[in-house]
């Protein structure tokens, strides 16, 4: 049985193009990433020599399991690791399944500023993947923030170098407050992650989440 083999190029957003993963489909099938949340278009591949777009380390697991095709059957996958953040263009640009395009990889500052304003496409329209779920948590971040910031001028919660809201000692907060709070860090801590991860140059989760903190929603200075 002749095979295509070929990589997705849909990065940020599927994780088989983020793991530089070698998907092989039966010739004559869509040539289209195995990846049910994803379906984009492959870039094609001979499966030799080194890994593409600045990757600086490989890693190779072979035949371990089935690789994902177009409900085709079984092929043969060759996992290569995620792409050194240092190594890629400051603003690759990669394609949407269904359209449309995002940047990956940009400076922090940058990641920061968009997340800020309206999103150019609506989160739930977006393929599934980290960036739809960034947008997701910014929605729900700015959703509860007049609750939020009730509590904060209240002097019912206070901000920290982690980004991440504590109630002061002897805050009065109902369950429904608690969990309220509770959810909040919990897509601070997704944002964080997401900016972290696709920041160029690459960059910690405590710095992303210190900048946010201290000079984005200020929360919290040093003393």
């Amino acid at each position: 049985m002749a095979l295509r083999q070929g990589r997705c190029r849909n990065y940020g957003v599927c994780h088989f193009a983020d793991d530089r993963l070698l998907q092989a489909v039966e010739a004559g099938a869509e040539f289209v990433c195995g990846n049910p949340e994803c379906r984009s278009p492959l870039a094609e591949s001979t499966g030799q020599g080194g890994p593409p777009d600045g990757v600086v380390r490989r890693r190779l697991v072979l035949g371990a399991g089935v690789v994902l095709l177009a409900g085709l059957g079984s092929g043969l996958g060759y996992y290569l690791s995620r792409p050194a953040v240092g190594g890629m263009a400051a603003a690759e640009v990669s394609g949407f399944a269904g359209g449309g395009v995002t940047a990956i990889r940009k400076p922090m500052e940058q990641w920061i500023d968009e997340f800020a304003a309206p999103p150019a496409q609506a989160p739930e329209t977006m393929p599934p993947g980290k960036l739809r779920r960034a947008w997701e948590a910014v929605g729900r971040i700015k959703a509860r923030s007049l609750d939020i910031d009730a509590l904060k001028q209240a002097g019912q919660l206070v901000g920290s170098e982690s980004g991440l809201l504590n109630p002061v000692e002897g805050a009065r907060l109902t369950p429904e407050q608690r969990s309220l709070v509770g959810q909040e860090n919990q897509d601070r801590r997704t944002l964080f992650a997401f900016v972290a991860e696709y920041s160029n140059p690459a960059t910690e989760y405590e710095r992303v989440a210190n900048e946010y903190a201290r000079n984005r929603w200020r929360e919290w200075s040093p003393k």
